[in-house]
C-alpha cells in the first residue's frame, strides 16, 4: 500500500512519479503536486499558468527542495552517508542516471540502494510539506503577489548553467549589473552562443534576485517588436489593473509613459532580449533611476551603441562542451568517453548545437542502451554530413548562423515523426514574424495538437515559455525560414 505522508496530498509514488517526468513540463503540471500551496505561490509570483507553467512552478520547488538535502557546502562525497539522499536524487532524476549506474557510483548494492532511494524521496516529501505548511492557501486576493514582486524571466532549463566559461560569464554580468545603479549591459555572440541562456541564468541568480528585490521585468524583442503588447505584458505584472484596461485604446507613447510611472522608483532588473536596433531598446528603457538593463543582441554595434558594460560570448571549450552533453546522457560520457569527445568537438563549442544534440541523443538512446555506441557514430558521421552540406548551402539562401546550428537543427528534423516535422515548420509559417513565442491555444488553432508540441519540446525545438506559452529558438526560426526558401527555390 503506498505510504502517505500524513495531512498532505501527495504519496511517495506520485512524487516518484513526478521526479521521473521532470524533463516533461506539461505532464508534471497536471500531476497533483500541482495543488502544494509552495508551488502554487511559486506560480503566482513568477506568472506562470496552464499545465505547463504549473509544470515549470513544480520543477523550481523540486530542485530547491533536493538542493536543500545538501549536508553541507563544497563537493559533493559520494562516500558520506550524508550525502546519498541529494546524490541519489541530483543524479536519478535530475540527470536522469540509470539506477545501476548511480547504485555504482555510491559503492551500494541494488537493495541498499533503493532502500537509500526510499529515504531520500521521503527526506524531500517531509521538505515539501514542512515549506507547504508555512504558507496560506492561494486564493484570488494573492494577486498582490505578483503586482508587488514582479517576476517574467522565462524558467530556467532543466539543465543546469555549468562549465568554467559559462560561470565566468555570470560572474561578470553580475559584478556588472550589480556595481553600478542604473547601468546597462550587453551581452552579444552570434546565433546559438548561449546569449539568452546566459540572461536566463542571471534573472533566476539569487543574489541578483535579492539585489533587484522589487522584481525582474523581462521581453523579448526580435526584428519587428510589439512594442505594446511588450509594455501590457510589464503592466499586468506590476499590477496596474486599471491602466491594463485602457492600454489598447492609448498611444504607445502615453502608454510607455504609464509603464515608467507605474516602475517608479522600483529597483528592478529589466532585461531586453534579441534586440536588432538600438532604437528598439531605447524605446523599451522605461525603468527610473534604479533600474538596471540587461541586453542580449548578436549584433555588436547594438551592444556598443547602448550598453556601459559588454560582455562578448566566446565558443566553449571541449571540457565545457562535454559538461554540457553530460547533463543529457552522463552515462554514455563515462562509458562512451572519446566518442562523447568527438561529437562535442564537432559541434564547435556552440551551445545551443551542443544542447539539440545532447536532447536528440537522449530521447534516441532511451530504451536503447546497448546501442549507445552505435547510436552516437552515426550521429556523428550524419552531422558532419550535415555541415558540409550547410557548408556548401547555395548562395541563394544566405542563413547567417553558424553551420553547426543549422547541421544540428537538420539532424533533429530528420528524428522528429512526419507529423512533429511538417508541425515545425507550420508553427514557423502561422506565426509571422515574430513566431518565437505562442501559446498552446495558438498552436491547436495552427493545427498542430499537444502531441506534436510534447515531441518538439523532447527534441530541445520548443522550450516552455512564461505563462505556459512555448518558445522557438530564434536562431531555429531563422534557419527554418532558410530551409523553407532554400525548398521553394529547389521546387522552382
Amino acid at each position: 500500500m503506498a505510504a502517505t505522508i500524513p495531512d498532505f496530498s501527495f504519496t511517495i509514488p506520485e512524487l516518484r512519479r513526478a521526479l521521473k517526468h521532470i524533463r516533461s513540463l506539461r505532464k508534471l503540471g497536471q500531476m497533483p503536486l500541482a495543488k502544494l500551496p509552495a508551488v502554487q505561490h511559486l506560480a503566482r509570483a513568477r506568472g506562470y499558468s496552464g499545465d505547463a507553467g504549473m509544470g515549470a512552478a513544480i520543477k523550481e520547488v523540486l530542485v530547491e527542495g533536493i538542493q536543500a538535502l545538501r549536508p553541507e557546502d563544497g563537493p559533493p562525497d559520494p562516500l558520506d552517508r550524508r550525502w546519498r539522499p541529494y546524490l541519489i536524487l541530483t543524479e536519478q532524476y535530475l540527470q536522469q542516471r540509470s539506477a545501476d549506474a548511480v547504485a555504482g557510483g555510491l559503492s551500494l548494492s541494488k537493495s541498499a540502494y533503493f532502500e537509500a532511494q526510499s529515504d531520500a524521496l521521503a527526506q524531500l516529501a517531509q521538505w515539501l510539506h514542512a515549506q507547504s505548511t508555512q504558507l496560506a492557501p492561494v486564493t484570488s486576493d494573492t494577486n498582490a503577489l505578483a503586482a508587488t514582486t514582479p517576476f517574467l524571466a522565462p524558467p530556467s532549463p532543466f539543465y543546469g548553467f555549468r562549465g568554467q566559461q559559462p560561470l565566468y560569464s555570470l560572474m561578470r554580468v553580475k559584478d556588472a549589473l550589480m556595481r553600478d545603479i542604473s547601468t546597462v549591459v550587453g551581452i552579444t555572440g552570434p546565433a546559438g552562443i548561449g546569449k539568452s541562456a546566459l540572461a536566463i541564468a542571471a534573472a533566476h541568480d539569487r543574489d541578483l534576485i535579492g539585489h533587484f528585490a522589487e522584481g525582474i521585468l523581462w521581453v523579448g524583442v526580435g526584428q519587428q517588436p510589439n512594442f505594446r503588447r511588450g509594455m501590457k505584458m510589464w503592466l499586468a505584472a506590476l499590477g496596474q489593473v486599471d491602466a491594463l484596461k485602457l492600454a489598447d485604446d492609448e498611444e504607445e507613447a502615453v502608454l510607455a509613459q504609464i509603464v515608467r510611472r507605474a516602475i517608479g522608483l522600483r529597483r528592478m532588473m529589466i532585461v531586453l532580449d534579441d534586440v536588432w536596433e538600438a532604437q528598439h531598446a531605447a524605446s523599451l528603457m522605461l525603468g527610473g533611476p534604479n533600474c538596471a538593463y540587461l541586453i542580449t543582441t548578436r549584433i555588436i554595434q547594438v551592444a556598443t551603441q547602448v550598453a556601459h558594460d559588454i560582455i562578448v560570448l566566446d565558443a566553449l571549450d571541449i571540457e565545457d562542451s562535454m559538461a554540457v552533453l553530460a547533463q543529457f546522457i552522463p552515462d554514455e560520457v563515462s562509458r562512451e568517453a572519446t566518442l562523447v569527445r568527438k561529437l562535442a568537438a564537432a559541434a564547435h563549442g556552440i551551445p545551443l548545437a551542443l544542447v539539440t544534440i545532447g536532447a536528440d541523443l537522449r530521447f534516441s538512446i532511451q530504451g536503447h542502451r546497448k546501442l549507445a555506441g552505435c547510436l552516437l557514430s552515426s550521429t556523428l558521421s550524419a552531422l558532419q554530413r550535415s555541415e558540409q552540406n550547410a557548408r556548401d548551402e547555395s548562395a541563394g539562401v544566405q542563413l547567417q548562423l553558424p553551420p553547426t546550428v543549422v547541421s544540428s537543427l537538420r539532424l533533429s528534423l530528420d528524428h522528429l515523426s512526419p507529423a512533429a516535422r511538417a508541425g515545425l515548420f507550420k508553427l514557423r509559417e502561422a506565426f509571422k514574424p515574430n513566431p518565437t513565442v505562442f501559446s498552446e491555444a495558438d498552436a491547436w488553432s495552427a493545427g498542430i495538437t499537444p502531441a506534436i508540441l510534447d515531441e518538439l519540446v523532447n527534441h530541445n525545438l520548443l522550450r516552455v515559455s512564461l505563462g505556459g506559452n512555448y518558445t522557438l529558438h530564434r536562431a531555429f526560426a531563422d534557419c527554418l525560414e532558410a530551409l523553407s526558401k532554400q525548398s521553394a527555390l529547389g521546387a522552382a
